[in-house]
């Protein structure tokens, strides 16, 4: 990766989910959007939302065959196929449900295995699920405090600050950020990659990070674990290990 400048692509499907993304429908959408990527010498490529499980394998096939990291939402068959990262611990889904969470964040065995024996980098991003007002709740004046924030205009602001703290219960939101980190704790445990992202700029860039750490190391990776997240398994999936590069993707 010296002297690459990082750049991504996202395919979706039909209907795209977010703007920016490629709707990769056709062979010559697909093979448009893999031309502009390999010339652009993209890095990643994102095989988001609605692109359908075949178009999924394809995609994740090219992007390899030019040496780019693939990363999902989508736990299986993404993985069966050689993915390389899964992305958030719930995430939109074309199915309509997450495949890797209950509605009250628990994930069970069959996911866990999963995210540990195909070797993916993991990011939960667990401030997007609760772990951010959980952070805002337990410190109602973490973002007023901050300089930055304090440049902003007052509805910006308190756009950021989420649930007005009398009305927060770090109690209740503790029980609901449990089992997601229960899940990211077991999956560290049994050997899976684990990496802390934030899915920023839904959370503020650099404070973000901090407190995906910090929850990281509660929820069970101790502090050790967290920072191996942030740092070395994070360098490992950019494919750099001990200031040597290894090339990108499968």
């Amino acid at each position: 990766m010296s002297g690459r400048r990082s750049a991504f692509a996202t395919l979706d499907g039909d209907r795209i989910y977010y703007p920016g993304a490629a709707p990769a429908t056709t062979e010559e959408a697909f093979r448009a959007a893999f031309e502009l990527a390999r010339a652009l010498d993209y890095d990643l490529v994102k095989t988001y939302v609605r692109l359908d499980d075949e178009s999924q394998r394809d995609a994740i096939r090219r992007a390899h065959r030019m040496g780019s990291f693939v990363t999902s939402h989508e736990l299986y068959p993404a993985v069966r196929h050689g993915v390389d990262g899964i992305e958030h611990i719930k995430g939109t889904s074309r199915r309509g449900f997450s495949p890797k969470v209950t509605d009250l964040g628990r994930s069970y065995e069959d996911v866990r295995a999963l995210l540990v024996e195909s070797k993916v980098f993991f990011t939960p991003t667990l401030l997007i699920y609760g772990g951010w007002n959980l952070a805002l709740a337990r410190e109602p004046g973490l973002l007023l405090a901050d300089h930055r924030i304090r440049a902003f205009p007052a509805w910006a602001a308190e756009a950021l600050t989420g649930t007005p703290p009398s009305t927060a219960d770090p109690e209740r939101r503790l029980a609901l950020m449990r089992p997601m980190w229960e899940t990211v704790s077991a999956v560290a445990e049994a050997g899976g990659r684990v990496i802390a992202g934030t899915d920023t700029p839904i959370v503020p860039y650099g404070l973000g990070l901090i407190l995906e750490i910090e929850q990281l190391a509660e929820a069970g990776l101790g502090n050790a674990g967290a920072l191996r997240a942030a740092t070395l398994t994070a360098a490992e999936a950019l494919g750099r290990r001990c200031g040597r590069a290894r090339p990108l993707g499968r």
